[in-house]
């Protein structure tokens, strides 16, 4: 793709240059909107591993320090 100078010395690419306004339009938005959800899913992915970590986290180290204070407790 190379892009091109139009007399106004704007830079524009010729694959754009015949397609009208709604088209570009409408192809933005859909553009857009699959950055929108490539991000939405990665914060669900993200999230969901957040909470397996947060779960293994207050399953298994919360009560061994617990029972490991209690044991500091009696001696």
């Amino acid at each position: 793709m190379n892009a091109f100078y139009s007399s106004r010395g704007t830079v524009g690419y010729p694959m754009f240059k015949n397609m009208t306004l709604q088209t570009r339009l409408i192809g933005s938005f859909l553009f857009m909107g699959l950055i929108v959800l490539t991000m939405a899913l990665l914060g669900w992915f993200t999230t969901n591993e957040l909470n397996k970590s947060i779960n293994t986290l207050t399953t298994n180290n919360i009560p061994s320090l617990s029972g490991i204070w209690k044991i500091k407790e009696t001696s």
